[in-house]
């Protein structure tokens, strides 16, 4: 003689709905890292041309820092919102690091930001006379689901340059 099961249907459907719900939050969670990670990977290579040509328009061959900084900004920020605007521009850190030579650049040891600088811009070197630069973009990512996952990161970008208006100073 057969007895009856009751609620065995709910209690499956209780198990396979969570398992599908938490597969669900695992692809949106990836989905939005990979938009995060190429938004700013297009963002620092938009950003990092439009910088290293600058002093070119009007005929300006002196560069200012500044003006280097404030277009780096502006075009990262522009290419954001361009996608979508899910990334949120506050959570951008830039820095750009000027190096004489390519020596120089085999001697790089990473960022001229210490651990616990917080600042949103820092340049590093000089840009007159520089002819190459390392742009870099950092985005402190918090998940969307922060509850299930407890670890912000941090994704790093980076973009060595030949600085167009210094071409002439770039020796191997």
């Amino acid at each position: 003689m057969r007895h009856k099961q009751k609620g065995i249907a709910s209690v499956e459907f209780a198990v396979g709905f969570g398992a599908f719900f938490l597969l669900c939050i695992t692809w949106i969670e990836i989905g939005y890292l990979a938009h995060v990670s190429a938004v700013t990977d297009v963002a620092i290579a938009e950003a990092a041309r439009e910088a290293k040509v600058a002093s070119l328009d009007h005929g300006n061959r002196q560069g200012s820092p500044q003006s280097f900084m404030r277009i780096f900004k502006r075009v990262v920020t522009e290419e954001t919102e361009r996608y979508g605007g899910l990334v949120d521009n506050d959570n951008f850190r830039f820095t750009v690091q000027y190096l004489d030579s390519v020596d120089d650049l085999e001697r790089y040891q990473g960022d001229c930001r210490s651990k616990d600088d917080t600042a949103q811009e820092i340049e590093c070197g000089r840009s007159k006379h520089s002819a190459l630069a390392l742009y870099a973009v950092e985005y402190d990512y918090t998940p969307i689901f922060s509850n299930l996952i407890a670890d912000p990161s941090v994704l790093r970008r980076e973009v060595i340059v030949i600085q167009e208006y210094e071409r002439d100073a770039f020796a191997i």
